[in-house]
C-alpha cells in the first residue's frame, strides 16, 4: 500500500485521534457518495509501489523539513498523484472485465449494459496512454537532475484543514467531444494534465499546483487563477475544483463538523451532477469553506 501523501508531516496535520473524513464513493448504491472516518494509515493509500521502491524513489519528500518551492518536490509529488491515478484506471478495467466474463452474471447483463462496460474500458485505457506519456516525462526529469520539463506554481495559505493530491484533466468532457473530431486526437494526443496539491503544514497550508512546459499556453491562466491576488485568495476557487474536477481529498474531523456535515445533502449532490456534467471548469453556487 503507497500512500498519495506522507502520514508525518502532512495528514498527521489534520487527524484527531488519528483520524480524518475521506469523501467515498460506492457505485452499488443510489447515494453512492458519502462521507467516512478513516485511519491514517488507510487513508490516502493505493495498491502501488513495493516498499523497498517507494522508500527509494520518495524518501526526500518524506520528511517535515520538505522545501516545496524545489522542483524536485514538485514533481515527485505530482509524479506519485499520476501514478494513484494510472492505477485507478488499471483497476477499474480490471473490475469491468471480470463482469464481462463472469459466468454469474451473464444471464443479468443486458446488451446495453455490456456496451457501456466496453465504452467504459476504451475510455479508461485511452486514459492510461495518456498517463503513461506524461509518466516518460515524470522519469526522465527524475533521473536528470538538469531537465525542467515541468512548470509549477507554488503558494502559501492560511491552514485549511483539508489535503489533497490528485492529476485531472483540463479540458471539459464538452470540449474533449470536440477535440475527437480532429485527426491528430483521434490518433491518441494526450489531453492536458494538471497536477494539485494542498498541503496542510503546521502554520499554514502549501498549493503546488502545474503542467507540461509544452501545455502551459494551453493552461497556465487557469493554473495561475488559483494564486492569493491583492483582494484576498479565493476559497471559491479551491471549492470549485474539490467538487468538480479532484476526487482525492481528506479533512480533519472538525472541519467535517462545521462546514461539511450540516450540508451533506448538497454536497453529495454536486459530487453527483459533477460525475455526469459536461463542464467540470463551471463555477458552482457553493462554497464548502463558507
Amino acid at each position: 500500500q503507497s500512500h498519495l501523501l506522507q502520514k508525518k508531516g502532512i495528514i498527521n496535520q489534520i487527524a484527531e485521534r488519528n483520524h480524518v473524513i475521506e469523501l467515498g464513493i460506492n457505485n452499488f448504491k443510489p447515494d453512492k457518495f458519502y462521507f467516512k472516518r478513516i485511519g491514517i494509515n488507510e487513508s490516502f493509500t493505493f495498491p502501488g509501489f513495493c516498499a523497498e521502491h517507494d522508500h527509494l524513489i520518495f524518501r526526500e519528500i518524506e520528511n517535515e523539513n520538505t522545501d516545496y518551492s524545489s522542483y524536485r518536490t514538485q514533481l515527485l509529488l505530482s509524479y506519485r498523484a499520476v501514478m494513484n491515478e494510472k492505477r485507478k484506471k488499471e483497476i477499474a478495467i480490471d473490475s469491468y472485465n471480470r463482469i464481462l466474463n463472469s459466468n454469474t452474471l451473464s444471464p443479468y447483463l443486458t446488451d446495453d449494459y455490456k456496451k457501456s462496460l466496453r465504452q467504459g474500458i476504451d475510455g479508461y485505457n485511452a486514459g492510461i496512454r495518456d498517463e503513461l506519456y506524461y509518466e516518460d516525462f515524470f522519469l526522465t526529469n527524475i533521473d536528470d537532475p538538469t531537465l525542467r520539463d515541468f512548470k509549477f506554481l507554488t503558494f502559501e495559505l492560511p491552514k485549511i484543514e483539508v489535503c489533497s493530491s490528485a492529476v485531472f484533466t483540463y479540458e471539459t468532457s464538452a470540449e474533449i467531444i470536440e477535440l475527437m473530431k480532429q485527426q491528430e486526437y483521434k490518433n491518441g494526443k494526450a489531453l492536458t494534465e494538471i497536477y494539485f496539491n494542498l498541503l496542510p503544514l503546521e502554520n499554514k497550508s502549501i498549493i503546488v499546483i502545474g503542467c507540461l512546459n509544452e501545455r502551459v499556453n494551453t493552461c497556465w491562466e487557469f493554473i495561475e487563477s488559483f494564486q492569493p491576488t491583492p483582494q484576498g485568495i479565493s476559497f471559491k476557487r479551491l471549492s470549485d475544483l474539490l467538487l468538480c474536477q479532484v476526487e482525492n481529498w481528506l479533512c480533519s474531523e472538525g472541519f467535517y463538523r462545521e462546514k461539511l456535515k450540516p450540508r451533506e445533502k448538497t454536497i453529495f449532490q454536486i459530487s453527483h451532477e459533477s460525475s455526469e456534467h459536461l463542464d467540470e471548469r463551471r463555477e458552482l453556487g457553493f462554497n464548502i469553506f463558507d
